[in-house]
């Protein structure tokens, strides 16, 4: 087929008997008496379509007079779908004709408001397709400014401007708004307004915008009378000017006066009064102390009126107070916020009660350590709230239990309190009670480290109570409940089996699925258990991997993959009698893709912990299917796999999946998801590759990154890669590759650097996180010229005056931890950097959230700085002390061995009080968490020793551990277990 394929110009005569199958079509397809006829009249219509012609037949429909809505409508939908399938392949004159054609209506057809979205979505589509620009739409637009499809259209297609052509209309545009602006009819005003500020958002230029801002001002003083609709469409548009920072500053406090008005307005519906006020978070931050104490009190009356009107909770102006915690001092902003919910809570509205109690949640969640001094209060007023009998506020308390979790730090101190008033609303006779009673149990089961007698029987006696719907979540809380019951016995499990039989008897899916979280919390809670466990659930596996329901199996699989994660390397026996049934699985090519993707990953969990060679051997097809297919979820899964299972693989079986991977890569032709995965996985397999595989792996690697550089890769379609729109997506996972690569001496090493370093001046500190990453491999690993060296020394010092991005801070204090260690003669040099260092720390320590992979990384550069510099202040020794064991698990080897070389060469109390608490700190750790520090086992063991030395010698430092751990009795054992050892 051609490339450009002419059609007929519009003018042509149609001829009568095409017109008249058209539009006959058109009719059958409309017909609400015969549904034969309506689907021969869209088979039909679907076939005309085909041929570009079809777009002049639809046209014609438009221009004959007479015609009926309903007409247009169909004739408008048919049309769009021809637009879409062939403008692309119209040649330039016959565009320049229809596009005239298209002019020609919206002047002189009156076109019914059905249509006009998808018209105005044609004009769209071919708009953003014309390489011309459509100047005459421009020039249609200047001559019809009072026309209000233009006004529309202007609208539809300013988003789709290119840069440049923005920039050349901003008089047009500015124009052809404020000639709409100054109209008196409503409507045109309105539509000018959003053509503004659609326009000023894709400009982002303030200059030339005075007279705009001053009648958005004038629309404003007059908008409590407009409906929710044309309210939003005035506010969202001040809102945005507000983050703009496009409103002279003379101009906030009448916004925001005429926004507390409209607020304040009890006559007006209640959504509609919260529009102006969520329209003022931008300069929230600007807000006196009576400014916010009068925005919380409407707030809080919004959300009376809310939940009065809509009878259920709706917390929705309550966010409000939780961006003021964002913005200002807490210890100014809490006694504010205080003294709003005392006024709520004292209110006779229930509902202003329920909006007061709601506060609790954000007071809890950001105002942990202030709020503590009125728990009293809090526990009695969500006590009395409980016993309620009026629902919406029993539902809101429900809500602030359901938060323990989030802030309590003695929890365990409290929930008993409430668990006797939370129980009985897992069986209310509202729904919505229900569901908040379920979130309220798990969130204080979830956080218990303490066992809790009686509560389990009880549970299992309301079992026939609970309705259908919340069965699922009636057995999914189960399992926390057996994990936290000091009375459980056998014949708890006893009547467990019953209830999971019953559920089983029921043959839902979905509550099926969570009877095997209870096998889990049985195990987890007693290792003993585990017989119990494959007498009592191993039998059910076999029962759910028989059932012809896709939703078992995926939960069956998920079952069995996260058991195989709890046990580890003595799994295999466990497994052994699924082996045979998990390959049928495997190898059943009747299985859909989106079930074997579940099945394939969860598998490769297994077959890691049993170094099931078998299981490899099946997998192995899956994986390489799941590459070849086109089902992004199932490349993705299929490449995870390989990461997992990449140290059970043989050389050749290594060689067939790396070629499998960079088929993937290769073949792509656009960014999915899935091509992260499969470099990440194609970068594991470099890094453990056998020597026979090595040169294979790296001149493939090589050839393939020699074409990303050099745009020959399909999927960056001839541009740079720092040009294509899939940059920022495609830059990780390249950069985990570059990192394979230069594990190893190869002849790209220095042209990979120089690629980085091209990059960093971009000055994108998201992407300068993922370059330094792997330059500071280069460094590592010293595959790379001493020039090139030296080049990345001075382009990462470069960089370190302005770095704020907590992951860049963090690859940068991690390549300079790293010189410390590597190379003795750079010591001084980044010794000197210290005040950089001591910034970031200030910066770190100032955020609340974000920064403590930072933290831990310069804790671990400060700390091996100190064993090699005996003069290092002893602040930043602590400062490194109090951040072990680190956020970022990966320092914690590294930080143990250098912390007992300082403790053992400097005898300063405040370092070995610290040393002593962080020790602690790491030995309550979980287990598993332990294993993967990877510390050494005799570094573990001096650890231990030293503990147990300055424990027995100052039992100031003892009481304080017993302090910090006292209410968390499992974390004091472990201390004393260690402080009791030989």
């Amino acid at each position: 087929m051609p490339n450009r394929i002419f059609i007929q110009k519009c003018s042509t005569k149609i001829m009568s008997d095409e017109q008249s199958v058209f539009t006959q079509a058109i009719i059958n397809s409309l017909s609400n008496t015969d549904q034969a006829t309506r689907e021969d009249g869209a088979q039909t219509l679907l076939a005309i379509i085909e041929n570009p012609l079809s777009i002049r037949l639809c046209l014609q429909v438009f221009m004959l007079p007479g015609q009926q809505p309903n007409i247009l409508h169909a004739t408008n939908v048919y049309l769009h779908k021809a637009i879409k399938k062939h403008w692309k392949f119209i040649d330039d004159e016959p565009r320049i004709e229809i596009q005239n054609v298209f002019m020609q209506i919206i002047s002189s057809v009156n076109l019914p408001e059905l249509t006009i979205p998808t018209f105005l979505s044609s004009i769209k589509y071919m708009y953003s397709h014309d390489a011309r620009g459509w100047p005459e739409l421009l020039n249609f637009m200047a001559n019809n400014t009072q026309n209000v499809f233009c006004l529309h259209l202007a609208i539809a297609i300013i988003p789709k401007m290119k840069s440049d052509v923005i920039t050349s209309t901003k008089y047009f545009f500015l124009t052809l708004s404020s000639s709409a602006l100054v109209s008196n009819e409503l409507k045109i005003k309105l539509l000018g307004l959003k053509i503004f500020h659609v326009f000023i958002m894709m400009l982002n230029e303030k200059e030339g915008i005075e007279v705009h801002i001053q009648h958005l001002m004038e629309i404003m003083a007059a908008s409590e009378s407009f409906n929710a609709e044309d309210l939003t469409c005035v506010w969202s548009c001040i809102s945005d000017l507000l983050v703009l920072e496009f409103i002279p500053n003379e101009l906030i406090g009448p916004i925001i006066e005429i926004a507390f008005k409209i607020g304040q307005n009890n006559e007006i519906d209640p959504s509609t009064r919260a529009i102006p006020i969520e329209s003022l978070i931008p300069i929230l931050e600007n807000f006196t102390n009576e400014m916010l104490m009068q925005l919380f009190t409407i707030c809080i009356d919004i959300t009376a009126s809310l939940m009065e009107s809509e009878d259920k909770i709706n917390e929705q102006m309550l966010s409000h107070f939780d961006s003021a915690s964002s913005s200002f001092d807490h210890d100014v902003l809490y006694p504010i916020i205080q003294e709003r919910i005392q006024f709520a809570l004292n209110s006779p509205s229930p509902y202003h009660q329920i909006a007061g109690l709601l506060i609790f949640r954000i007071l809890l969640q950001n105002f942990p350590d202030l709020v503590y001094k009125d728990i009293d209060f809090v526990m009695n007023f969500l006590i009395a709230a409980l016993s309620s009998q009026t629902e919406l506020l029993k539902q809101a308390a429900l809500k602030v239990v359901g938060d323990f979790d989030k802030t309590f730090k003695s929890a365990n101190a409290y929930a008993p309190k409430v668990l006797p008033l939370v129980m009985p609303n897992i069986i209310s006779p509202v729904p919505e009670t229900r569901v908040e009673a379920y979130a309220a149990l798990n969130s204080i089961f979830g956080i218990l480290d303490t066992k809790i007698s009686d509560f389990l029987e009880k549970y299992l006696q309301v079992s026939a109570q609970v309705p259908d719907d919340n069965l699922v979540q009636y057995i999914s809380l189960l399992s926390f409940i057996i994990t936290t019951a000091e009375d459980f016995s056998d014949e708890s499990c006893d009547q467990i089996m019953v209830l999971i039989n019953q559920v089983f008897a029921r043959n839902d899916s979905d509550t099926l699925a969570a009877c095997l979280s209870v096998a889990s919390a049985l195990l987890e809670q007693d290792e003993t258990q585990l017989e119990f466990v494959i007498e009592k659930f191993f039998p059910l596996i076999n029962v759910f991997m028989q059932q012809d329901n896709s939703t078992i199996i995926d939960e069956t699989f998920d079952f069995l993959g996260n058991l195989a994660h709890l046990l580890r390397e003595n799994s295999l026996q466990y497994f052994e009698p699924f082996i045979p049934a998990i390959i049928n699985f495997l190898d059943d090519s009747r299985i859909t893709n989106e079930v074997k993707t579940g099945i394939v990953i969860n598998t490769s969990k297994i077959a890691k912990f049993c170094n099931h060679a078998e299981l490899v051997n099946h997998l192995i097809p899956n994986i390489i299917n799941g590459l070849k297919s086109e089902e992004d979820e199932f490349q993705s899964q299929s490449a995870v796999a390989i990461k997992k299972i990449k140290r059970l693989i043989n050389p050749e079986t290594a060689h067939n999946l790396f070629v499998a991977l960079f088929s993937c890569l290769t073949e792509a032709v656009e960014y999915n998801d899935h091509i992260t995965d499969v470099l990440l996985a194609a970068g594991k397999l470099i890094i453990n590759c056998d020597q026979s595989n090595l040169q294979f792996f790296l001149n493939t690697t090589v050839d393939f990154i020699k074409c990303v550089f050099e745009s020959r890769w399909e999927l960056l379609k001839g541009k740079a890669i720092h040009e294509s729109p899939s940059a920022e997506s495609l830059l990780p996972p390249l950069c985990h590759l570059f990192s394979a690569v230069v594990h190893y001496p190869t002849p790209i090493n220095d042209t990979i650097c120089q690629f980085l370093m091209q990059w960093m001046t971009k000055n994108n500190e998201l992407d300068l996180f993922e370059i330094t990453g792997t330059l500071a491999d280069c460094l590592e690993f010293k595959h790379v010229s001493e020039e090139t060296r030296q080049a990345i020394l001075n382009a990462t010092i470069g960089i370190m005056g302005n770095a704020t991005e907590p992951s860049l801070l963090q690859n940068l204090s991690y390549m300079m931890n790293m010189l410390v260690q590597n190379d003795p003669n750079l010591l001084g040099s980044i010794v000197q950097l210290l005040p950089t260092f001591e910034k970031w720390r200030q910066i770190s320590s100032d955020e609340k959230f974000g920064y403590q992979d930072v933290l831990a990384n310069l804790a671990s550069l400060y700390i091996q700085i100190a064993v090699r510099a005996p003069e290092f202040p002893i602040p930043m020794i602590v400062f490194s002390l109090e951040q072990f064991p680190p956020f970022d698990i990966n320092e914690t080897s590294s930080m143990a061995a250098a912390m007992m070389n300082v403790v053992q060469n400097k005898q300063d109390p405040t370092i070995l009080t610290a040393a002593t608490l962080a020790i602690a700190r790491f030995f309550v750790m979980d287990e598993s968490k332990i294993q993967k520090a990877k510390i050494a086992q005799d570094v573990k063991g001096m650890m231990a020793q030293f503990l147990k030395a300055i424990c027995s010698q100052n039992q100031q430092i003892l009481m304080q551990i017993k302090v910090n751990f006292g209410r968390q009795k499992s974390k004091l054992r472990k201390i004393e277990a260690i402080l009791n050892s030989p």
